[in-house]
């Protein structure tokens, strides 16, 4: 009998203990939930404050007119994982707390030019927002080179046909004429699965060619070649990219030494401090070729006042070639940086600065000095010479090809530190937005 009163005391003990843990599962189950809703509803909670503080900036700011900005400092949370821009919208991309993706659209009055680093969340960040007149305003997140904007005289984001052909430090706000406007010698991309051949590119003066046939092309700057799609642009390392084929590497060889034309502007006259800034992927040379990702384009002669190159094969070295007024050929230096293709972005920095006594002739490749010399010389002053991305004028011997991002000029020479802290930001996704 005893027996029989503590197996049923033991029953009731674990019929009880089932229930609590039950009634615990039911509540827990109730509490996550609510608390996923709570965490979601204060995620779009937020999202109206940040939407509220930037819509606010922006019509006080338009009020004020053209080119007149201010700062916004806002919170962003944990889930929100990119913003990006629809005509007058910005839009949110939010994972809920269920893993779930949506995103959530806030309208605007006027037209957003988006900053790049808008799409690094989340955290606190402070953002320039700066009326462009014609209904237009720029949205950018301030950062610690701002400063340096001032001394920007070219800037190429390289992201799509659009973008490429356009100098986004002044043809987008319309500080300088549209002579500064790049024309896009050829569209690049690669045949096969990575083009969709159902759809159409506008190349070989106009004539419509299927996207599977979308080996380079030759384009011209007629409106109706720079349909030239994205969809045949490499990944770059903020964006999109460009990738630039030569004779040997995919394209023919009418297209040796041609690369991107960039029209002539006196803002390129520099003649005592620059600084030239790019990223570039997996360089293919042969022996004795070379690449030229950034380079001034003399007319009259085969020389050019400034050019960065990489050159030697499968140890590619990478220098800085400078030239003065009153000479035939280069008078600077190649400084070798050890440099070697392995399928992964690298930035490249030439800088040059005659105030300097000595060592004022430097490269660095991903933010560390490989190299410097002494020349003390002014740049040849090229009137009417157009700049070139991814070639020079006499290089039509070599066979390349080579992914281009992100190509800067500055009238200054920037720092040790200033060139760290760019590679640093750009690396991390940060891209160099003008305003």
């Amino acid at each position: 009998m005893k027996h029989s009163k503590k197996s049923q005391v033991a029953m009731e003990y674990l019929a009880l203990i089932a229930f609590v843990m039950i009634v615990l599962g039911v509540i827990s189950y109730i509490y996550f939930n609510k608390s996923s809703e709570v965490k979601d509803s204060l995620t779009n909670s937020q999202i109206d404050t940040i939407s509220d503080e930037i819509d606010k900036a922006v019509n006080t700011l338009y009020s004020y007119g053209e080119g007149s900005q201010s700062l916004v400092k806002v919170n962003f949370p944990q889930n929100v994982e990119s913003v990006k821009v629809e005509g007058r919208d910005l839009v949110f991309t939010v994972k809920n707390q269920k893993g779930g993706i949506s995103e959530i659209a806030k309208s605007f009055a006027f037209d957003i030019k988006l900053g790049s680093v808008m799409t690094k969340m989340p955290g606190e960040k402070t953002f320039v927002v700066k009326s462009l007149g014609e209904n237009q305003v720029f949205i950018g997140e301030k950062n610690s080179l701002d400063y340096l904007r001032t001394n920007v005289v070219g800037l190429w984001h390289l992201d799509d046909a659009t973008n490429i052909i356009k100098d986004d430090a002044y043809d987008n706000f319309g500080s300088f004429d549209l002579e500064s406007t790049p024309t896009l010698n050829f569209c690049t991309g690669k045949s096969g699965s990575y083009c969709d051949g159902n759809d159409l590119v506008f190349c070989n003066s106009g004539i419509q060619e299927a996207r599977s046939n979308c080996n380079p092309k030759r384009c011209y700057p007629n409106g109706i070649s720079s349909v030239c799609d994205e969809v045949c642009r490499e990944t770059g390392k903020i964006g999109k990219a460009c990738e630039i084929f030569e004779s040997g590497f995919g394209g023919p060889s009418y297209l040796a030494g041609k690369g991107i034309t960039i029209p002539y502007s006196p803002r390129y006259d520099l003649t005592n401090k620059i600084t030239l800034s790019i990223w570039v992927k997996d360089p293919k040379i042969p022996a004795q070729g070379w690449i030229i990702p950034f380079s001034r384009q003399e007319l009259s002669n085969p020389n050019v006042p400034y050019a960065l190159t990489l050159c030697n094969g499968d140890s590619t070295s990478c220098g800085m070639l400078t030239r003065k007024s009153s000479a035939s050929h280069y008078s600077g230096t190649t400084l070798n940086g050890g440099f070697v293709p392995n399928n992964n972005w690298h930035h490249i920095v030439g800088v040059y600065d005659k105030s300097l006594a000595s060592n004022n002739l430097k490269i660095y490749i991903d933010g560390v000095l490989k190299g410097q010399s002494s020349w003390n010389e002014d740049l040849a002053f090229t009137p009417n010479a157009n700049l070139l991305l991814g070639s020079i004028y006499w290089v039509d011997y070599s066979s390349y090809n080579v992914i281009l991002d992100e190509a800067i000029i500055f009238n200054a020479s920037l720092s040790d530190t200033e060139i760290k802290t760019l590679y640093a930001q750009q690396n991390n996704g940060y891209g160099f937005d003008y305003y």
